[in-house]
């Protein structure tokens, strides 16, 4: 059985630490998150390090692989006080800051930062100016051996990114590497524009970048502008979302269009998919729906589920129920898979479903598994609803 903390053999200012958190014991400090250590107020955050370094130096709880603590690194006192001040527990908290941060700490002078220079360069551990200056160093290796020259830009942009690995870019989309390394989508297009240009990295297959495409400049910036950096991306956008891009008018249209028809890419216009909208008595926001998926007929629905619906209406449940219920009123019926996850249009009348969904926040039958039968009375569900209801979620 795990002791409580009280019961540990650490000093009595870490327990009254501990008990003023509510810490009662140590598994609750093992799901703490170190990289952003803080309290609630209670007690000051120095002291609170303190007491988790002598729980880690006496081995009650464990130190994190590869990680140094502060206080067992060698460094005087008076160092250790100052980078607990702000808020720091290893050694490696340090890549955080540029050398020229730390001298600014308070109270650090000259004679503290050699100590603590000469500390990490013993455990490996570099300041984040000494990190980006070991990019640069391997950008520039790079655009050596390849014998070009590479704009400051997508110098500056790679190093935020952390990408020295060029395979990085053409193995991986725009969308994973922003999603990844959390930079900024235009800086990575026009890097990569920039880097396919001067064939620094290979073009995927099948793809034709703008810079390839022969389009003017202006219409180059324009696309760029949309996070577009292929043709074939254009593929997503209705003739009619394209002509209202910004700054695009009828004459780079055109040219955009020879372009596309040049390279067999097919610009298609929604004009039937928002016809097909119409004729279901929907309104026009369906159409993006309906051009996505390439559905411009009733059959296409056919074999369906309501979770593909609801799939197929980028996830807004209101939408996917009142396209349900226009498909069953045409004798459309959709399949319904054995899953936990049933929809509750797919088993009450309409009335019913906006009522759960708008008064109980209902959506699926898992959701209404949170609900006794009274709960769902006060919601507004009538008896035969429910009845329905708790049956279909007995028998899942």
């Amino acid at each position: 059985m795990e002791k409580s903390i009280s019961e540990l053999m650490i000093s009595k200012q870490a327990k009254r630490v501990f008990s003023e958190m509510g810490i009662e014991r140590i598994s609750q400090l093992q799901k703490y998150n170190w990289d952003s250590i803080d309290t609630d107020g209670s007690v000051p955050v120095e002291c609170f390090i303190r007491a988790v370094e002598e729980l880690m130096k006496k081995g009650f709880l464990p130190i994190p692989d590869s990680e140094v603590l502060i206080c067992k690194s060698g460094l005087s006192t008076r160092v250790c006080n100052m980078l607990r001040s702000k808020r720091m527990l290893f050694l490696s908290h340090l890549s955080r800051y540029s050398e020229d941060e730390v001298r600014k700490f308070y109270y650090f002078g000259e004679k503290s930062f050699k100590e603590l220079s000469g500390v990490c360069r013993r455990y490996n551990i570099q300041f984040k100016h000494g990190k980006e200056m070991e990019f640069q160093r391997k950008l520039k290796d790079m655009s050596r051996k390849q014998n070009t020259e590479i704009s400051r830009e997508t110098y500056n942009t790679l190093v935020e990114a952390e990408i020295t690995d060029l395979s990085e870019l053409s193995e991986g989309t725009v969308d994973n590497i922003c999603r990844d390394k959390e930079i900024d989508r235009d800086c990575l297009i026009n890097a990569l524009d920039e880097l396919m240009k001067k064939g620094i990295i290979p073009i995927p297959d099948n793809e034709v970048p703008l810079c390839n495409a022969g389009l003017s400049v202006k219409l180059n910036n324009i696309l760029k502008r949309r996070k577009i950096l292929y043709l074939s991306q254009l593929t997503r956008y209705s003739k009619e979302d394209i002509l209202r891009f910004r700054d695009l008018g009828k004459i780079s249209y055109e040219e955009l269009e020879a372009a596309c028809s040049r390279l067999g890419i097919t610009i298609e216009s929604n004009a039937k998919y928002r016809e097909f909208a119409r004729s279901l008595g929907l309104p026009p926001s369906y159409t993006r729906c309906f051009f996505d998926n390439q559905i411009s007929s009733i059959e296409c629905f056919r074999n369906k589920t309501a979770a593909d619906l609801f799939e197929l209406c980028g996830g807004e449940y209101s939408r996917a129920m009142r396209l349900y219920y226009l498909l069953v009123e045409r004798g459309i019926a959709l399949e319904r898979p054995d899953s936990e996850k049933v929809f509750l249009f797919e088993i009450l009348p309409s009335s019913q479903a906006f009522k759960a969904l708008k008064k109980g926040r209902i959506k699926t039958t898992a959701d209404a598994a949170f609900f006794a039968e009274a709960g769902l009375l006060k919601i507004g569900l009538s008896k035969k609803s429910i009845q329905k209801l708790l049956s279909q979620r007995d028998d899942i």
